[in-house]
């Protein structure tokens, strides 16, 4: 279980879906438009916010999340918009269970994959992403381009929500070859009150995303470093956004 289940009802406040959405939706509904895609699956879907912005726009989405906290709030939050997805609690790992449908595309947005334990866990979700993809279908990547990141010490970033109450801090430490998140909440009742949570993290680098992909034979890459579709530029791009088509 991820740090994410506990922050539950407060994650859509904890993340600025408002600036997120107005810039990740055009990407991925041009890259999923280019390849006629319609059924997707969004893998770690965490609240939903893509999965239900892009089924506005006519795609058949199918959600997982480990965590049930935020499925439940997923399935809420759908209704509200009035949209049907297919949401379900599941491991990143047991996505094979769904081989039975295969997608046009998977999804894996957030710096999802850095919360896989290991390399054997990354090849694995590799080559299931692979098995539930039909013939030209595309494995669409997002992860934090660490390098940058470790490069400009930027080990903090602090969250002011709509809330006047509710603050958030994100921390990242290097632990080894890998990191450690940290997220601190500070919530005012009578006096300021804090709470931490951590969650080991994997540095996932271009190199790493590419050669997992040619292991489990993917028979293209595109890589971009940011969400308006320029290209990926080693230690000056905040994101590496990687699409792998089989």
């Amino acid at each position: 279980m991820t740090i994410f289940n506990n922050i539950g009802e407060r994650y859509d406040i904890f993340v600025d879906w408002d600036r997120r959405l107005s810039t990740e939706i055009p990407f991925l509904h041009k890259v999923l438009r280019s390849r006629n895609a319609k059924k997707i699956l969004d893998v770690g879907c965490a609240t939903g916010k893509h999965a239900i912005e892009l089924a506005k726009l006519g795609y058949d989405m199918h959600g997982i999340d480990i965590s049930d906290n935020l499925i439940q709030k997923a399935k809420r939050n759908a209704q509200e918009a009035r949209t049907y997805i297919d949401f379900e609690a599941m491991s990143m790992l047991d996505i094979t269970k769904h081989k039975a449908k295969l997608f046009d595309a998977v999804l894996m947005l957030g710096n999802v994959v850095s919360l896989l334990d290991d390399e054997k866990q990354v090849l694995s979700f590799f080559a299931d992403a692979k098995s539930v993809l039909k013939i030209g279908g595309i494995l669409v990547i997002q992860t934090l381009n660490y390098r940058k990141m470790i490069k400009n010490g930027e080990r903090y970033e602090l969250i002011e929500t709509p809330e006047p109450n509710l603050i958030f801090l994100k921390i990242f430490d290097l632990v080894g070859e890998n990191t450690r998140l940290s997220i601190v909440m500070l919530e005012r009742n009578n006096s300021w009150e804090m709470s931490e949570m951590s969650q080991h993290l994997m540095i996932m680098t271009k190199e790493d995303l590419v050669r997992h992909a040619s292991r489990t034979k993917f028979s293209s890459i595109s890589l971009y470093g940011k969400f308006d579709g320029s290209p990926f530029k080693g230690e000056e791009s905040d994101q590496i956004l990687a699409v792998f088509e089989k």
